[in-house]
């Protein structure tokens, strides 16, 4: 997917988001992984997240 997304991770009461601007969100559906890069502290930092406790909204 590409474009601009909200990802959020769920791991039981902790939560994590990050926001995707004008970039890709790729599964790899087989390993049972989202992967993408954000922007951090003006630092790109690579985020791997499970896909079975993740949502993605499209911004």
């Amino acid at each position: 997917m590409e474009g601009d997304y909200k990802v959020s991770f769920y791991e039981g009461e902790h939560k994590k988001s990050w926001t995707v601007l004008d970039s890709k969100v790729t599964s790899e559906s087989q390993k049972g992984y989202y992967y993408f890069w954000v922007k951090e502290n003006g630092k790109k930092k690579y985020v791997q997240v499970p896909i079975e406790r993740t949502i993605i909204e499209e911004i």
